[in-house]
């Protein structure tokens, strides 16, 4: 008789199991904030105080609830544990010290910004949902953007690239790729673009006739451009140079083609004086920007920047 009371029954198992189930599901609730599962300290700090409400645990329901983390200027190493955030829609992570950084797992995220890190190389294959990239100031020497189909804006200054494909981001709005090291650059197919800045990229050609929605572009000295309206102009004709104390600019030989020329912002060390058909124009940055408006048609035209280094 006393056997039986400890008989096995199949309500007893079915007891058993749910019991388990729901240890099961406690244990999995909460995600220790220990160095095995987060092994940055600034990153774990950044947790507890940010996400944890100063408890040693997060729960399921914290982390479901994240969606956007800025760890900017965090002194983080090391994003391990970054993984289980899958509803991050948002991460601001620049100025900190990632030489690796594995998003293969956000697949929801849509703003990144990684700039001012020792990144090498930058996988967003599984992030289809990016919509604003910055990885300016890395250590990248290729970019795969070709899953991003819904990018509107890209920034990568200051990397080493020598080749971009943007074929396949045909929403993109704004292009930042100032300081790298393109010899070219097919835009064909970014016919929604409207700022770009190729700033300091040895581009010989580069041709602009399908970009018709372009509204301000920042173009590499080295360039011959063909402009949305098909006017073929020499970027070394727009060159600032630095003339018996101040900057000078001649842009006569482009006529009414000049619709108004402005200097950003304005000082008082160091003149530029601007030759047009329209006279000669003297404004006194210190350290800025030559705007020059040019007439593309009778209702549009487009905002040429040149950068002004500071005077010596």
């Amino acid at each position: 008789m006393l056997k039986d009371i400890w008989k096995p029954t199949k309500l007893g198992f079915l007891t058993l199991f749910l019991v388990c189930v729901l240890l099961a599901g406690q244990a999995r609730a909460d995600l220790p904030l220990d160095a095995r599962h987060f092994p940055d300290q600034h990153f774990r700090n950044w947790l507890t105080e940010n996400v944890a409400q100063g408890k040693s645990v997060l729960t399921t329901a914290q982390i479901a609830a994240l969606e956007s983390m800025d760890i900017s200027f965090g002194e983080i190493a090391d994003l391990k544990g970054l993984e289980h955030f899958t509803a991050l829609k948002e991460l601001i992570c620049f100025s900190n010290t990632l030489t690796v950084l594995d998003l293969a797992k956000n697949q929801v995220l849509a703003l990144l910004r990684c700039q001012g890190n020792e990144l090498a190389t930058l996988d967003l294959s599984r992030n289809k949902a990016l919509e604003v990239v910055n990885c300016d100031q890395n250590k990248l020497a290729s970019l795969d953007l070709s899953a991003l189909s819904h990018l509107v804006a890209l920034s990568c200054r200051y990397n080493a690239l020598s080749a971009l494909d943007l074929s396949k981001n045909t929403a993109l709005t704004e292009l930042d790729v100032w300081g790298n090291a393109l010899t070219s650059l097919d835009l064909s197919k970014n016919t929604a673009l409207a700022k770009l800045n190729v700033l300091e990229n040895p581009i010989q050609s580069l041709d602009l006739s399908k970009n018709q929605n372009l509204s301000e572009a920042a173009l590499p000295s080295t360039a011959v451009v063909i402009l949305p309206n098909n006017d073929k102009i020499v970027m070394a004709d727009f060159k600032v140079v630095k003339a018996k104390g101040s900057f000078r600019l001649d842009l006569a030989k482009y006529g009414d083609k000049i619709a108004e020329v402005s200097v950003e912002p304005e000082g008082v060390d160091a003149e530029v004086s601007v030759r047009s058909a329209k006279g000669v124009h003297s404004f006194a940055p210190c350290d800025g920007k030559v705007r020059i408006t040019y007439r593309l048609g009778k209702e549009n035209s487009l905002d040429l920047l040149l950068f002004i280094a500071k005077e010596n």
